[in-house]
């Protein structure tokens, strides 16, 4: 993954820790092989789920057309072999994330946010829709087949058969901090084509260790090698499971628990006094630095880390907690 900075960041000394909320979908009631895109049954507007805190999936629905969507639907459809716009409601697995039955699909426009106060986005699991990858596998009367020289109409198209299909995650929050990532759903530019991939697993994306403040809003866009103009001819969809959210933004960490992490700015070492757990550090790009077993107090050898920001996490069965540390 290739990290692309949007804007410098203000970045704050101060922890956050409280329990993590999940949201799997498995509470939402569907009908077997179905979907809710926002429809009539569904009665208009963004789905709000609700845990211990609450998000909101932007989701918008149009009678004109048949029943245009967009944003965000729930479904549990298993169809993995059906390479038509009908089946635009199933992963590429037919499940969820480790196999569960409901999941969420994304599409066009559509935004994912906290609705609680204090609250962040902390992750969540996504992979391609079963429509997308047969598309990009085998190609129709709009997309090309990943890898050839052409495009859907016979036409030399200029990529060379090094073929590509992008997800960009936007993160940001009321703070006005804003940064992205990028995820290659398909990479056909390799020299050697045994390497050419289309993902068809669940992946999942740690926004505390790739983002270096805390997350309350997720917006997508799509890039692709098959274009009309400006416009991808890959289907621009991704199924979305499991998002996690962690509640006490904001809040101290003696206001919740006895944790201290010193000093910060380091320059030779960090010493963490929290409850039994496990430790870690990470840089900004999502590379783990360290790992270990914590059991009330620890000391970190940072001599050699290079001059920056790192993120340190401490987290238990129970609770987690996550603060920045500069490197002098």
């Amino acid at each position: 993954m290739k990290k692309i900075y949007l804007s410098i960041i203000a970045l704050a000394v101060g922890g956050t820790v409280a329990a993590q909320s999940t949201f799997d979908f498995e509470s939402y009631t569907l009908g077997t092989e179905s979907y809710d895109n926002g429809g009539p049954t569904h009665g208009g507007g963004d789905f709000v789920l609700t845990e211990t805190e609450s998000i909101r999936l932007t989701n918008y629905y149009d009678t004109s057309w048949g029943g245009f969507w967009g944003g965000y639907a729930i479904s549990n459809t298993t169809d993995v072999s059906t390479q038509s716009s009908a089946n635009q409601y199933s992963s590429v697995t037919g499940s969820g994330f480790g196999g569960s039955a409901n999941y969420a699909i994304y599409t066009s426009s559509g935004t994912m946010s906290v609705e609680s106060a204090n609250t962040q986005i902390t992750e969540f699991s996504f992979t391609n829709t079963a429509w997308t990858k047969l598309v990009m596998e085998n190609g129709n009367w709009l997309g090309k087949v990943f890898g050839d020289t052409v495009n859907a109409n016979g036409v030399v198209d200029g990529t060379n058969g090094e073929d590509y299909f992008i997800l960009w995650i936007y993160a940001s929050n009321d703070q006005g901090e804003l940064d992205s990532m990028e995820f290659y759903l398909a990479d056909y530019r390799f020299a050697d084509s045994t390497m050419d991939y289309i993902v068809d697993t669940w992946q999942t994306v740690d926004l505390t260790t790739e983002f270096s403040f805390p997350v309350t809003e997720v917006n997508f866009s799509f890039d692709s090698s098959d274009k009309s103009g400006i416009y991808n001819n890959t289907p621009e969809y991704i199924a979305i499971d499991d998002i996690k959210t962690m509640g006490g933004v904001g809040l101290t960490s003696n206001e919740l628990l006895a944790i201290e992490m010193y000093p910060n700015p380091a320059s030779d070492v960090v010493n963490v006094s929290a409850p039994e757990g496990q430790l870690s550090i990470v840089d900004m790009q999502g590379n783990v630095l360290y790992a270990e077993s914590h059991n009330g107090q620890s000391t970190i050898d940072v001599s050699n880390f290079a001059s920056g920001v790192y993120v340190i996490r401490w987290n238990n069965a129970s609770d987690s907690y996550t603060n920045r540390i500069v490197v002098k």
